[in-house]
């Protein structure tokens, strides 16, 4: 018999648990280090969060307690103090003690954004904020823990209703066909991280592969080399080396989000600075 848990926070009243993307990363940043390999399925929502963990139910709200805590502290150094406490409580929780119920437990959470009214996407894998990607390899962000899962549904994904679309191909086109800005999103989305981190002055050389994406995916989409360094903020010949970092599988899966029309319709609705927009 398996043991996992269903735990649901969220803001209080009228409030908004995020406002924008930069919340999100937040958030999920916060959980991501709380709850490591125990995190098995979840979904951002505007105003609340829902959490497929395994382990210690104590342990797991008092970690979930700690993570909400911080990005409250985060929320109101970026918007301001709430009128009153930014989050309800108690959090609620479900448990759950077969596969099958934990099938049922991973596809509700995956389809919360189809559920409002009107539904936010009109499939699971186009909701950018849930674990559903990861389940059908979408991105390369390893925030859920989809292998720990697949074990305890006996090796099945198949119960939990996914379909990814193939990944599309490598070729070049010869003309622009999207905007630089849907290729910086479709390149960060594919890798997990913000798409403002691409123009970022930050030198770090964990956004090197992610920075190479997006290089190798403007190619691919018939941009030049000095139009990407304007993207960027780099030089051409930084942009050259760049490209030495791309990772083929980030691509493929890039420009899928790209091609894809129920994919590519969550690109556009993302706000980038302005040095992310078409050269």
């Amino acid at each position: 018999m398996i043991e996992v848990h269903h735990l649901i926070a969220g803001a209080t009243g009228s409030l908004r648990l995020v406002h924008d993307d930069a919340d999100r990363h937040v958030l999920l940043r916060l959980i991501a280090c709380r709850f490591g390999p125990t995190l098995l399925a979840y979904c951002v929502m505007d105003t609340h969060v829902h959490l497929t963990l395994e382990g210690d139910l104590e342990q797991l709200r008092e970690a979930l307690r700690l993570a909400l805590r911080a990005y409250a502290r985060t929320f109101n150094l970026r918007h301001g103090e709430a009128r009153g406490p930014l989050l309800r409580g108690p959090v609620e929780v479900f448990t759950k003690r077969d596969p099958f119920e934990l099938a049922r437990l991973i596809r509700y959470v995956h389809r919360n954004p189809l559920d409002t009214h009107p539904p936010v996407v009109e499939d699971p894998i186009a909701f950018e904020w849930s674990s559903a990607r990861a389940y059908v390899g979408l991105t390369l962000a390893r925030v859920a823990n989809v292998e720990r899962a697949r074990a305890l549904l006996g090796g099945d994904l198949r119960r939990l209703h996914l379909e990814r679309p193939p990944l599309a191909n490598l070729v070049p086109v010869g003309l622009p066909r999207v905007s630089l800005a849907n290729v910086a999103v479709a390149a960060a989305q594919a890798h997990g991280i913000p798409a403002t981190d691409l123009a970022s002055a930050q030198r770090s050389s964990a956004l090197n592969v992610p920075r190479g994406t997006f290089v190798a995916l403007g190619r691919l989409e018939a941009y030049r080399d000095p139009q990407l360094a304007r993207a960027l903020g780099r030089t051409p010949q930084r942009v050259w080396q760049l490209a030495a970092h791309a990772d083929e599988t980030a691509v493929r899966i890039a420009r899928t989000l790209l091609v894809s029309p129920t994919l590519r319709r969550r690109l556009g609705s993302l706000m980038l600075r302005a040095e992310m927009l078409p050269a």
